[in-house]
């Protein structure tokens, strides 16, 4: 039996994949279609959709248009919440202590390492200072490293 290729994501990935103006725009895009073509199991926490949501509402105070788009989101990205239960907590807990990382981030990267996947992510502060077993990593290295 195959083993499933996972990938954590977080908030910054899929905010510029959606978000046409953003720097990162098109290598978010290709991120998200090759793991969807190639079968790769995206997850995250359960504070992926609030914290996306709320990057899409707060700028222009648009809830209406904000929450189009996480329907489209939710709809055209298959992710795999996973629920912030007091063992993903406590260890998310660590990280942040440990790694000086914000309460919210060092959730997905306490289930990086739990699951054994990489954190995607453009969060610069993640990408130096998530802990190894977190295997953070940026949507365009991921694909040269997965293709």
């Amino acid at each position: 039996m195959k083993t499933a290729v996972l990938a954590i994501i977080d908030a910054s990935v899929l905010v510029s994949a959606f978000k046409a103006d953003e720097d990162q725009h098109m290598t978010s895009l290709a991120f998200l279609s090759t793991s969807i073509e190639c079968g790769v199991q995206l997850c995250a926490p359960a504070i992926l959709f609030p914290e996306t949501a709320a990057a899409f509402s707060r700028p222009g105070r648009n809830t209406r248009l904000a929450s189009r788009i996480m329907e489209q989101i939710r709809v055209w990205t298959p992710i795999r919440i996973h629920p912030i239960d007091e063992s993903l907590a406590l260890a998310a807990e660590k990280v942040a202590l440990e790694c000086f990382i914000r309460g919210a981030d060092a959730t997905y990267t306490a289930l990086a390492d739990r699951l054994g996947a990489p954190l995607v992510t453009w969060d610069q502060e993640l990408l130096a200072r998530a802990p190894a077993g977190a295997n953070a990593t940026t949507p365009g290295n991921w694909i040269r490293q997965f293709s």
